[in-house]
């Protein structure tokens, strides 16, 4: 492919060449008194680009004595306004350049011209054609089968973190070894049931935020249009944490006045909130509020307490990257209030998995403990540089992710 360079340099020559012509031609817009006070630099560039002021007959330079100035009424755009005769001397320098241009141009160069012009003039009236006479494809659609690689479209809930490692994990192993590409179709967790729209509709092909067995529900309602491809993630669970210095080792160990009467919950209307409140009535924790922010408030909040040595009590769930990163302990719950060990799913579409039933079956056979995701969430949260977390686990990993797809082992 070395002749592609020429081609590119010959075409640029090209451009060049009738760019000069036509700069040629150009009249100039300045003023004398103006291009004086501009810089050397810049006026050696505006001779050079021939851009002189053209001067006007002398009477016309100076109105008659009374006259009206035009500016002063109609304001400084009225003079730069083009007259007719400008627009056809224009148009007629241009074609004279180009005239110009080609008189100059070698024997070759004009054969190759006249051979290259007519096929790419052939082509697009082709392609418009064609275009207007067959059916259209949404380019989403066009790009999953880019040059023969599916299109795998991930979506998960961007405010948990382990959904978030996750999808950056299986993404680097379906680029790197099922030849695949990826997008991410982040959904945000009010918008829980969009990521089943979106499977239902053929928007996206597989959801890594599927929390057993809450999402029980949503399984059974789309029914046969979906695949569960199993837990990649077991002993996932939701409870009450506190940092290491707390005495409080259960649920009812809490007392309002040590904790200001306030729980750090998440978003509204949550899973997590909802458990909470279940916990304060079944432990009887009265003078408890529950504070319902977000996620990031509630680590603030978490943060500038353990920064301050002071008690504070969260919502938290497992894998979570502040167990790496702070020293919390999660309290222990009789009642089970807060939710059995639960687990983390994949679902992909039906289409997806009959029309990429191999890829199925191999990321099925994902199995990721809870530390192993968490120390990825924390290491992710302090890489030096986008992937760098991902790339080291999967080295660190490689013998377990081969076994993941059936790779055999080399010694």
């Amino acid at each position: 492919m070395s002749f592609i360079p020429r081609i590119t340099g010959f075409v640029r020559q090209i451009i060049h060449s009738l760019l000069c012509k036509i700069i040629d031609r150009l009249p100039e817009k300045l003023p004398d008194a103006e291009e004086e006070s501009l810089p050397e630099e810049l006026r050696a560039m505006l001779e050079k680009l021939r851009l002189r002021v053209v001067p006007l007959p002398e009477e016309e330079q100076t109105p008659p004595e009374g006259a009206v100035d035009e500016d002063e009424v109609l304001g400084e755009e009225s003079s730069d306004q083009p007259t007719h005769a400008s627009w056809l001397a224009g148009v007629i320098g241009f074609f004279r350049g180009c005239f110009e241009w080609w008189c100059g141009l070698s024997k070759v160069a004009k054969i190759i011209l006249l051979s290259v012009v007519p096929v790419f003039f052939c082509y697009f009236i082709l392609d418009a054609v064609l275009v207007g006479s067959t059916p259209q494809i949404s380019k989403e659609d066009e790009f999953r089968h880019l040059k023969g690689k599916p299109l795998v479209r991930l979506t998960y809930v961007s405010e948990w973190p382990a959904s978030v490692a996750f999808s950056r994990l299986l993404a680097k192993i379906l680029q790197n070894n099922l030849n695949t590409d990826v997008i991410f179709k982040p959904v945000h967790i009010d918008g829980y049931r969009d990521m089943w729209s979106m499977l239902l509709n053929n928007k996206a092909d597989i959801c890594l935020s599927v929390v057993m067995p809450d999402s029980e529900g949503y399984i059974a309602e789309a029914g046969d249009n979906v695949v569960d491809l199993g837990s990649y993630l077991m002993g996932a669970r939701m409870g009450l944490a506190v940092p290491s210095y707390v005495k409080a080792d259960t649920i009812k160990d809490l007392k309002p006045e040590e904790f200001s009467g306030v729980i750090y919950g998440i978003d509204p209307d949550s899973v997590l909130n909802r458990r909470i409140y279940n916990a304060i009535e079944d432990y009887g924790l009265k003078g408890f509020r529950v504070i319902e922010k977000n996620d990031r408030v509630m680590l603030d909040n978490l943060q500038q307490a353990i920064k301050d040595n002071k008690p504070i009590v969260v919502g938290l769930w497992t894998p979570h990257w502040a167990f790496g990163f702070y020293n919390l302990k999660m309290l222990a719950d009789p009642l089970g209030v807060m939710g059995d060990s639960g687990s983390i799913n994949m679902v992909c579409s039906r289409s997806f998995f009959e029309n990429f039933s191999e890829t199925s079956q191999a990321i099925s056979r994902i199995r990721i403990t809870s530390k192993q995701l968490s120390t990825l969430i924390n290491d992710m949260k302090n890489e030096t540089f986008p992937g760098k977390a991902v790339y080291d686990w999967l080295k660190a990993n490689k013998a377990q992710v081969n076994r993941w797809l059936n790779i055999p082992s080399v010694n």
